[in-house]
């Protein structure tokens, strides 16, 4: 038999409708020094900005469509970021911007594949092609990756040949 975890303090108590009620928790000296810079700034009480910004994540994770779906996009984000910079550095641009690089085909086609690829690896083993998986569905789920793929490239050099003409 699993023993069941007892809760550690006070039962929690469900908020009246429309009350504002006390919330107290403990954060360390950073988390709070960086909430005071960022009250003073915004002209804000302590309290007031906590409230906006617990209130943020709560609506962040609401727009996603809940948190496995903010952390997808997170991820992506990053790697977006990641395969960018990589992009420019090879094209031996390693100060440019996000700004710059993301206008530029090369990177943002590494940027891309960056995002690709990192969606692979997240990808959950249950998804990945199990045994019983036709070689022909396997490969024909690969043609729609390698499609997309190549696709972005060639719009990258299309539009890369229209600026040539037109210079």
């Amino acid at each position: 038999m699993t023993k069941v975890k007892k809760r550690v303090g006070r039962p929690m108590k469900s908020p009246q409708s429309e009350a504002r009620v006390q919330l107290s928790f403990r954060v360390s000296a950073e988390v709070k020094r960086r909430l005071d810079e960022a009250a003073n700034r915004n002209d804000r009480s302590q309290s007031q900005e906590a409230e906006i910004r617990l209130e943020r994540t709560l609506l962040e994770e609401d727009q996603f469509g809940g948190p496995e779906l903010l952390n997808m996009a997170r991820l992506m984000a990053a790697a977006f970021l990641r395969g960018g910079r990589t992009g420019a550095r090879s094209s031996n641009h390693p100060n440019w911007t996000a700004r710059r690089w993301i206008e530029d085909p090369w990177c943002y086609i590494a940027a891309c594949q960056a995002v690709s690829d990192a969606l692979a690896l997240a990808q959950p083993a249950h998804l990945k092609f199990k045994e019983g998986v036709s070689p022909e569905q396997q490969a024909t789920a690969r043609k729609v990756f390698d499609y997309f793929a190549r696709y972005e490239s060639r719009r990258a050099l299309a539009e890369d040949l229209e600026e040539g003409e037109k210079s």
